[in-house]
């Protein structure tokens, strides 16, 4: 390296990439004498390591403007007592305990944010910060209600949209919620990324481009001609996925590899394990008949 900030990037995106869990952070003073204590942390939306910095006595993501080292600070552990502790949350595990009795529990606002992360929603979303924006107690439907986002959501999903009174204090269980919250189709995320929602958009091209990396390791063993991308964040956005999807080849195929397959997106779509199944069963009806004669 020529450029010492991109040595110092790659440094400390390889010590980040060598950790896995946030108790990690009790290894840190270990390695490399210490030279990494306060230098990375745990992202715990994440769940990954990044690169951190003290800003005027805040910590912060040191590089924010790669989406794949990004961190709200609020959601940096620098210890291991800090790992179960989440914006909005009391101690998690009496928050889980409160929410996940018999019954369901009783829907506070704070189970609701539980549930709303453990159906897989960003802290960055709008289903989120409007929730967490909303009094702990009283009607913070209102408020999530006012979201643009929100609004659209609704009235495109019809019998499959959410219940408004689950959204009201003290109503519903942790069970509807993750039932409710799950209702929320790709359709609608490509939507929220046309509206400009770049923390939708940073997830979509991040989970895109994991897929990537794990086809370009699988086109470095079997080397196929094509590799049929399917599902439904591909049919709702196949510009922004297949571009994520490329990116992450990228990292992982051989250079002699690296024009080998084509990516194309499957033309079926929902259909495409019925058809399958169908096309087997007619496979196996023949070879069978075959057998016979």
């Amino acid at each position: 390296f020529w450029d010492l900030q991109k040595a110092k990037k790659q440094l400390l995106r390889d010590a980040c990439s060598a950790l896995t869990t946030c108790t990690s952070l009790t290894t840190l003073p270990s390695i490399q004498n210490g030279a990494f204590v306060g230098k990375i942390g745990f992202c715990k939306t994440s769940q990954k390591f990044i690169p951190i910095t003290n800003a005027y006595g805040q910590l912060k993501a040191a590089y924010p403007d790669d989406p794949t080292l990004d961190c709200t600070s609020s959601q940096i552990a620098t210890t291991v007592g800090q790992c179960t502790t989440n914006e909005g949350f009391v101690d998690t595990s009496e928050l889980d305990a409160t929410c996940l009795q018999a019954g369901g529990g009783t829907l506070s606002r704070d189970c609701l944010l539980r549930a709303v992360q453990m159906a897989g929603c960003s802290d960055k979303g709008t289903l989120y910060t409007a929730l967490q924006s909303a009094a702990a107690a009283g009607p913070y439907d209102t408020t999530l209600n006012t979201k643009k986002s929100f609004q659209d959501y609704q009235s495109q999903q019809g019998s499959a949209s959410m219940t408004r009174s689950l959204f009201r204090a003290d109503q519903g269980s942790m069970n509807l919620a993750l039932s409710e919250v799950g209702k929320i189709r790709s359709s609608i995320l490509a939507k929220s990324i046309d509206m400009g929602d770049k923390a939708i958009e940073m997830i979509v091209r991040r989970a895109a481009e994991q897929v990537g990396r794990g086809i370009g390791s699988l086109i470095n063993i079997l080397a196929p001609d094509v590799v049929i991308l399917g599902g439904g964040l591909v049919e709702a956005m196949p510009k922004l996925y297949l571009e994520g999807v490329r990116e992450g080849i990228k990292r992982n195929v051989l250079p002699s590899l690296a024009d080998c397959a084509k990516l194309k997106v499957s033309e079926l779509g929902d259909l495409a394990g019925a058809v399958g199944a169908a096309a087997w069963v007619r496979q196996e009806s023949a070879v069978k008949s075959e057998k016979k004669m």
